[in-house]
């Protein structure tokens, strides 16, 4: 149950940093190349995350 918890507050948090840094990169605070290195960062984190997640849960 608490890694379903963990799954979906991930997603969450991944979809709010991407909101963010499309908002920054939109309103100029951010420039488009910065916010693309920032994202992909957020998605080698958020699969980085699942793997140890989906790791975790097969050995139990």
């Amino acid at each position: 149950m608490k890694v379903n918890i963990i799954r979906i507050k991930s997603l969450e948090l991944a979809r709010e940093a991407d909101f963010w840094l499309t908002l920054l990169c939109e309103t100029g605070y951010l420039t488009k190349e910065k916010a693309d290195a920032a994202i992909k960062l957020c998605d080698e984190v958020i699969r980085i995350v699942f793997a140890i997640l989906k790791t975790s849960s097969q050995t139990k």
